[in-house]
């Protein structure tokens, strides 16, 4: 503990219950420069809610099977969570590119401590997918050592807020959480620029895209214990990482 102490140093509600794009209907306003324009391979990033049939949608942060059931996703400044599992309208599971029936949303309270632990959860899912990737196929770069053992640390902070040492202490939580969302910016910024040596795929894409997925569930969990945000998240992205695979601790004397 004493190392990670070390390194973490309106809209109304529109949601369109009833509405989902076809894959086709997606594609078209991805490539005429709608909310996917710009984007590498003229495909909006997952995070998008184009992905997801809903244009208005930003931060989505995906269902997760059982364990992280159900879907989080921002409307204007507004936040809410679904337990209905909104898919991809791209790879169309599981009922081609038709999405189950919206399940009444939620909107989040600001500093609610309502949701902390389920999010704790996927951020340290999608941490740990994020160090591996950067464990596999990126030890080449300038300052590695430097932003893994950061990268870590907010893993092992995740992990903590999964936990019960701090005995629901709202001040402790919200405290961890604005010391990891710090530490996690830091990150991004110590690895802009980094090449990718592929050796093994982890997560949906490159770097970037397993950084945004982390920034995304930040999102939330920052909301969710009062702590105010002055950076935007560019989304989530579902990490495919072998579930036993464990992000491995930095080397050397920090």
């Amino acid at each position: 503990m004493k190392c990670l102490t070390k390194w973490l140093g309106v809209a109304a509600l529109t949601i369109m219950a009833g509405l989902t794009l076809s894959m086709d209907a997606a594609m078209a306003q991805v490539k005429g420069g709608g909310h996917g324009g710009g984007y590498p391979g003229g495909r909006a990033p997952v995070s998008h809610g184009i992905y997801y049939g809903h244009p208005d949608w930003s931060y989505v942060v995906p269902h997760r099977s059982a364990t992280y059931a159900g879907t989080y996703y921002s409307v204007g400044q507004a936040r809410y969570y679904t337990p209905a599992p909104v898919v991809s309208v791209f790879t169309g599971q599981p009922n081609g590119n038709v999405q189950p029936p919206m399940q009444k949303p939620i909107e989040l309270t600001f500093g609610s401590f309502a949701r902390y632990r389920d999010l704790a959860g996927r951020l340290a899912m999608d941490v740990n997918a994020l160090c591996l990737d950067m464990h596999h196929n990126y030890q080449g770069n300038k300052n590695f050592a430097d932003a893994y053992a950061k990268a870590y640390g907010v893993l092992q902070a995740a992990k903590y807020l999964q936990g019960n040492e701090h005995h629901g202490d709202k001040e402790a939580i919200g405290r961890r959480v604005a010391e990891m969302h710090g530490l996690f910016h830091h990150v991004m910024n110590d690895t802009h620029g980094w090449t990718r040596t592929a050796r093994k795929q982890v997560g949906a894409g490159a770097l970037e895209e397993n950084m945004a997925g982390v920034e995304a569930v930040l999102h939330y969990l920052a909301h969710d214990v009062g702590l105010k945000q002055n950076q935007p998240a560019h989304g989530a992205v579902v990490p495919a990482v072998d579930p036993g695979e464990v992000a491995p601790a930095p080397v050397g004397n920090r």
